[in-house]
């Protein structure tokens, strides 16, 4: 398989659980909520977003292992893998300073926190990315 095809992979330490307390958004198990950019291609490794926003939106890291639909990696040309939802990748935002916050969401209207009732599968569970990576 091609390092830049999207991996039907484990989000490193990716756990689905129920409901999160707080936002219904996908969020580490610190609490720290995770986001995808609009202009993010799906299995794309050659986003726009690159080094220059990857100090305010860094990549989300990931471990290439079978797992539940909709959660996925993608390795980049620097052979770091990278968590995806729904093939998009996945980031922090450096502005949320601790658990819970939401502060990323439609920054610029193009930065989203990932609500996966929102999306195509509303009957699918949430998913944590545990702090292991």
């Amino acid at each position: 398989m091609s390092k830049s095809m999207c991996v039907g992979a484990a989000v490193a330490g990716l756990t689905l659980i129920g409901a999160v307390p707080g936002p219904d958004v996908l969020s580490a198990i610190n609490g720290m909520t995770v986001y995808v950019y609009d202009d993010d291609a799906p299995a794309s490794r050659t986003g726009p977003c690159r080094s220059s926003c990857n100090a305010v939106w860094p990549r989300v890291p990931a471990r290439a292992m079978p797992m539940d639909e909709g959660i996925g990696a993608i390795v980049h040309e620097d052979g770091v893998a990278q968590a995806t939802y729904d093939g998009r990748p996945v980031h922090f935002y450096a502005g949320d300073r601790k658990p819970g916050d939401v502060n990323g969401d439609d920054v610029g209207s193009i930065w989203h926190a990932i609500r996966p009732a929102a999306h195509a599968n509303p009957g699918a569970a949430y998913a944590q990315v545990t702090d292991d990576f």
